[in-house]
């Protein structure tokens, strides 16, 4: 013979169970990003460029070098640097 459906009781039972180990976990997870973010733990993917490269960039940029050639001084695609000159600039205008 075939298995026979839980029974109703027991469904619910261990729909009860399921979502308790999920909140267990999901509050695990939450204090566990709480700690790494106040050890400095960085979160997403790495950084193309350190700071000092960054600097660097955009001071070849304004010193009239192209976009592609600094990109590919680099390794990076040239929109990485083409933001990196977009996000200085908005900076430049945020600040007196």
């Amino acid at each position: 013979m075939g298995s026979a459906p839980p029974e109703p009781r027991r469904a619910a039972r261990r729909a009860v169970i399921i979502a308790r180990e999920r909140a267990l976990t999901q509050a695990r997870v939450h204090e566990g990003r709480k700690r790494a973010v106040a050890a400095g733990v960085k979160f997403g993917p790495k950084f193309k460029l350190d700071t000092f490269q960054k600097r660097e960039a955009l001071s070849r940029l304004q010193a009239g070098e192209s976009l592609s050639l600094v990109a590919r001084t680099y390794g990076v695609d040239t929109s990485t640097i083409w933001r990196l000159q977009k996000r200085a600039e908005i900076m430049k205008e945020g600040t007196p």
